[in-house]
């Protein structure tokens, strides 16, 4: 078996190319996810602000 990311349309018009398919073990298990970059018009800084609640695991350095 074998995933992969055909592409699509963007905005409804334009194809775009397939991201590449990559994995993750959790609890025991593959997951699979797709690394999505941000594309916007308006605005290069498309996350103006990442809030790290107080349970969560991560280090700030991780979300960079």
């Amino acid at each position: 078996m074998k995933l992969r990311d055909d592409g699509g349309l963007l905005r409804g018009q334009e194809d775009t190319r397939g991201e590449e398919v990559n994995f993750f073990v959790r609890d025991g298990g593959l997951v699979a996810f797709v690394d999505l970059p941000f594309r916007t018009d308006a605005n290069d800084e498309a996350i103006a602000e990442i809030v790290l609640g107080p349970k969560n695991p991560n280090a700030p350095g991780n979300v960079l």
